[in-house]
């Protein structure tokens, strides 16, 4: 009886919108603090990285309309899967961007295609989703979640990086992709 609620749980939209947020915010705390840190390492200087994170948050807005359209035409959950394949090659492009160093700025755009491709549909799906009477309630678990899991993960990520380096860091990323893929089902009504 109990293998059936958690299997039940899996159709809540606040379960899987919760799920992924918690663990999207898991890897981007394992990654967030420590790219920079990796870019440093392997030669690029502190004006690259700043032009990278202007690129980046620049590209952010823009691909916010393209989101936009995206998930108009073609709906939410395909929007966030088309996501999954930026940050899948976001990430590959990451662990090769030592061999393959001309592609640094390709790894912004990239990677404010899939944060724009992640947060339009997450806040669209959200907002059509809650209940108005309880929107305070669930915008306050979909901050809460992800900021508990948020605050131990930086300092696992030290760890590994720190024992493994950063490339087999980066690799295990990919356990995230495949996580976030379990949650879709959930949201598929929202298309």
């Amino acid at each position: 009886m109990k293998i059936k609620k958690i299997l039940d749980k899996f159709k809540d939209w606040r379960f899987a919108i919760y799920a992924m947020q918690s663990i999207d915010g898991m890897a981007g705390g394992l990654v967030g603090i420590f790219i920079p840190i990796y870019f440093l390492s392997i030669g690029y200087s502190v004006p690259q990285i700043f032009i990278y994170y202007i690129i980046n948050n620049f590209l952010i807005l823009i691909f916010f309309f393209v989101a936009s359209w995206l998930a108009k035409n073609f709906g939410l959950v395909r929007t966030l899967f088309i996501r999954l394949l930026f940050l899948a090659l976001n990430l590959f492009l990451l662990y090769n961007l030592k061999t393959w160093p001309r592609f640094f700025y390709l790894v912004s755009v990239l990677s404010a295609i899939e944060v724009a491709f992640y947060w339009f549909p997450l806040h669209v799906a959200f907002a059509k989703s809650a209940e108005s009477e309880k929107i305070g309630e669930h915008v306050s678990e979909l901050f809460a979640f992800p900021s508990l899991v948020g605050t131990v993960i930086p300092l696992i990520g030290a760890g590994i990086s720190s024992l493994l380096g950063f490339r087999p860091y980066l690799s295990s990323l990919e356990l995230f992709i495949s996580f976030q893929l379990s949650h879709f089902y959930s949201l598929e009504k929202y298309r």
